[in-house]
């Protein structure tokens, strides 16, 4: 009764601290019992009361924090300490606990607005991960995803206070089947990619960051799309499949370096430019910070959506799988559609696709019909690195260093993607209709590859096995 009557009135430091030391030992030593729960709701509710920057608040913070994670939920109905199945589930005092975790996120942001320390910040985030993974009630989870939009804000929200750990600790929380909307799927594409001179999400930890963004659409895809069959998913409902759309174009617009209304401005659309067997001009236009960055995502997505099977396990089994390619290659086919445009951005994030397609793991390879436009998109590259040559463009040596080096091994370990780049390079050099300038960068490409060894030796190889072949008929 003297605990919650001295906090009636508003208590001072030192004797908060001494409230706290109490019901701390109390917490710790001896029963719940009637009166110190109602000791201990009084404290909450003058915790929930208190503004961000009075002292106060963040120490009765602490003394919640130190009862979540302590309390295993349950409570003796009697005193005798040999009787351990006389332990029953005490309900006034997990109901307030779950009010506390319900309380984190409002109190992440009003911690993160008052720009108070960074440690406070963390170790919210780390409780409502701890939350998130007991499953603490649907409270936390229906006000966590009413705050998702205001904490993924690049203005106000978490990331705004710079700092690494924090921002890794988000995206970790974001990967436990946290269910990202359209809006959310945006602010998350906005954190990664932008803007181009100051990133919000910093260098050294944004491949964690990636790969939690990533694995986080995974989960909501298994989550909110039947897969246990083909036939199941073919049926889908129509939100089913705006769903996935969503998901499976967040992924692109990660891949591809840009969101739609940016390559709008970069690649007006052209009623001339209808399907996709054409040649490209590239914009080569990055910086190098930018360009490292890219180089970074590019890889982690070009891995996990090449790695990504659907249903991981179905109910009778690994007798089916699906995978984003069909989905991909469309994706690629209906942006490409009416452009003559691209950006090297966007051509090295399909350079790197198909570097990892290329791997003896991966079973399942695309398409002809999107070989064929990668190997267009590819054939584009190489000759405009010629143009950039000799136009003693800003192009820095690391760039070019990394679009030509990746490509060869591209081709290196995709035969069927280096014969059509080989065959349109070829064709391209002997074109009488083609400008001088198209023949020699053609040519100049042709060159570059005939360079490598081990390409000079998938060649040869090929011609041996064909001249024999023909031999032999």
């Amino acid at each position: 009764n003297y605990l919650v009557k001295s906090l009636h009135k508003f208590p001072s430091m030192e004797q908060s601290k001494i409230l706290v030391r109490i019901l701390q030992n109390v917490f710790i030593n001896l029963h719940i019992n009637d009166c110190f729960i109602k000791a201990y709701t009084t404290v909450l509710k003058h915790y929930l009361t208190c503004p961000v920057k009075i002292p106060q608040k963040l120490l009765f913070y602490n003394l919640f924090a130190f009862m979540t994670r302590t309390w295993d939920g349950w409570t003796r109905d009697s005193k005798d300490s040999q009787a351990i199945y006389k332990y029953k589930t005490n309900s006034e005092l997990s109901e307030m606990l779950n009010e506390f975790i319900q309380n984190l996120p409002h109190l992440l942001l009003d911690v993160v607005s008052s720009k108070c320390q960074t440690e406070w910040i963390i170790d919210i985030l780390t409780l409502m991960t701890d939350g998130h993974v007991q499953n603490c009630s649907h409270t936390f989870h229906d006000s966590f995803k009413s705050k998702l939009a205001s904490i993924l804000d690049p203005q106000e929200g978490v990331v705004s206070c710079a700092n690494e750990n924090v921002q890794r600790r988000l995206f970790f929380l974001l990967s436990l089947e946290t269910p990202l909307l359209e809006e959310h799927l945006r602010l998350v594409l906005c954190l990664i990619r932008r803007p181009i001179d100051k990133p919000m999400l910093l260098g050294r930890k944004s491949c964690n960051i990636v790969s939690y963004a990533i694995l986080s659409i995974i989960l909501c895809i298994r989550k909110h799309v039947p897969l246990s069959n083909q036939d199941e998913f073919n049926n889908m409902t129509s939100d089913q499949r705006t769903q996935l759309s969503d998901y499976v174009r967040f992924m692109f617009s990660l891949q591809i370096g840009m969101t739609g209304e940016e390559l709008e401005v970069m690649s007006p659309l052209e009623a001339t430019h209808e399907g996709s067997d054409r040649w490209f001009s590239l914009d080569f236009s990055a910086q190098s910070d930018q360009w490292q960055r890219h180089v970074d995502i590019a890889g982690i997505v070009a891995r996990e959506m090449s790695n990504f099977y659907i249903p991981a396990m179905p109910s009778k089994g690994y007798h089916q799988t699906f995978t984003f390619f069909n989905n991909l290659h469309e994706l690629w086919r209906q942006t490409l559609m009416g452009r003559s445009k691209i950006h090297i951005l966007s051509a090295y994030s399909l350079i790197q696709f198909f570097r990892q397609v290329s791997l003896p793991h991966i079973v399942e390879k695309p398409g002809q019909e999107f070989y064929g436009l990668a190997s267009y998109i590819v054939a584009s590259v190489l000759t405009g690195i010629k143009y950039q040559s000799d136009t003693q463009s800003t192009l820095s040596e690391q760039m070019m260093w990394d679009i030509k080096s990746d490509v060869i091994q591209c081709l290196i370990h995709d035969t069927t993607l280096l014969n059509l780049v080989m065959e349109l390079l070829s064709t391209k050099s002997k074109d009488e209709a083609a400008s001088l300038s198209e023949r020699e960068a053609a040519k100049a490409a042709e060159y570059l590859l005939l360079l490598d060894e081990n390409i000079q030796q998938k060649l040869n190889r090929q011609e041996i096995t064909t001249r024999s072949n023909k031999e032999t008929l």
